[in-house]
């Protein structure tokens, strides 16, 4: 890694490198984007059940697990900007290629296909920082890493919205994103040839037992925040609020107050300190409340602008937390892989627990709506915030992580 480290020196100034690395995380909530055209697919499918269509959401992130677990094999043989590059064609290619599906069937393959190239590239917005970079210039670059993501997702959200109202096939042409990041990817990312060469050993990684709590507490927050891109179109439509492209609109202001919050991570944390989880898991309580008893458009999109705050709160604290309780180098750039495997299984399981509350609830005789599960959501949000202030708050003679040096 040291050949690395001297190779690339020249690149770490350059910050046309930096927004290269950056423009990566543009396409990572690429899959949930397609939540403003839930409406339009649950109505061009009615022979396939509801919980199925939304299952459309979070298919590729099946292929997106396994093949973020293959990185780390292939890493050892391949140029990881040429993994990088390779991902991003497939998940550009077949993204695209959903436009043009006839069928279900059509869609549920191109679908996972598709995951697969996110699965080749997701982690890679953070591992190059970490690779790259240091203490405060680290922690500002997570920070922004985490502000890209939310880029994406508002400009790939807002363009699903826009393009919904000429018919669902279009939505998927916002995957054409893909292109441009490709190029500069090419461009400007410096190589990074593998950690195994000929008479290494293989790069061995041990998490401490405060990076277990760290993966878990990032699983369980965002197995319940997804249920957002899932549902709130569903939301929308079924309780007359208004139609697809209105819909969009509420996740283009969730994505738009995370990118602004996210964006000034660094002082938030600096000023709530222990609180920054338990204010971040909040905004997401109150965000998801306020969208399950909200009676008009208005109101719910309000809700989804709190919950954005809570998001861009949580994100990158995710990534500064791992960050800091690994080393330099190697170890960061695999803690930061974690995170964002853990971010993906929760999102991928999402709509299936959420398919399995639905059941029980209707085998309670309630009433199922939208507006109950984010409702319960929120709900379950609030204990949180209790569970996490004990866990940040308990011991008093621990001192606060830093992630900010």
């Amino acid at each position: 890694m040291e050949r690395v480290r001297k190779m690339n020196e020249k690149s770490k100034s350059g910050s046309i490198t930096k927004i290269a690395i950056l423009s990566i995380s543009l396409l990572i909530l690429g899959p949930q984007a397609l939540s403003p055209a839930m409406g339009s697919l649950i109505g061009a499918f009615p022979d396939i059940p509801v919980s199925i269509t939304r299952l459309l959401i979070s298919l590729p992130l099946i292929t997106l697990i396994i093949f973020t677990l293959i990185t780390a094999s292939l890493e050892k043989r391949f140029d990881k900007k040429r993994i990088v590059c390779a991902g991003i064609t497939i998940y550009t290619v077949f993204g695209v290629l959903c436009a043009f599906a006839n069928s279900f069937a059509a869609l549920v393959i191109f679908r996972l296909i598709m995951g697969i190239g996110l699965g080749l590239t997701a982690t890679y917005g953070v591992s190059f920082i970490s690779l790259l970079f240091t203490g405060r210039e680290r922690t500002r670059l997570i920070g922004l890493q985490s502000s890209a993501t939310n880029v994406g997702s508002l400009i790939l959200t807002t363009a699903a919205g826009i393009l919904v109202a000429s018919g669902w096939h279009n939505v998927f042409f916002i995957y054409l994103l893909g292109i441009p990041v490709l190029i500069m990817v090419i461009i400007f990312v410096p190589s990074f040839p593998p950690d195994q060469v000929k008479g290494d050993t293989p790069l061995k990684v041990k998490f401490t037992n405060k990076l277990w709590l760290g993966f878990a507490g990032t699983f369980a927050f965002f197995l319940l925040f997804f249920v957002v891109f899932s549902d709130f179109a569903i939301r929308v439509t079924s309780s007359g609020m208004g139609d697809g492209s209105k819909a969009g609109m509420g996740l283009t202001l969730l994505s738009g107050c995370a990118l602004v919050i996210s964006y000034f991570y660094r002082k938030i944390s600096e000023a709530l300190k222990r609180g920054t989880v338990p204010v971040g898991v909040l905004c997401a309580a109150v965000g998801f409340s306020v969208i399950g008893l909200a009676p008009t458009l208005t109101a719910a999109n309000i809700g989804a602008l709190i919950a954005g705050a809570g998001f861009g709160i949580i994100m990158p604290h995710c990534y500064s937390y791992a960050s800091a309780n690994m080393p330099q180098g190697p170890g960061q750039a695999r803690a930061a892989a974690a995170i964002t495997f853990a971010t993906n299984i929760a999102s991928f399981l999402s709509s299936y627990v959420l398919n399995a509350v639905l059941f029980v609830v209707g085998k309670t005789g309630a009433r199922i709506t939208s507006g109950r599960i984010f409702t319960v959501v929120g709900i379950l949000f609030l204990i949180g915030v209790v569970v996490t202030a004990i866990i940040c708050f308990g011991n008093k003679n621990e001192k606060n992580v830093k992630v900010h040096k």
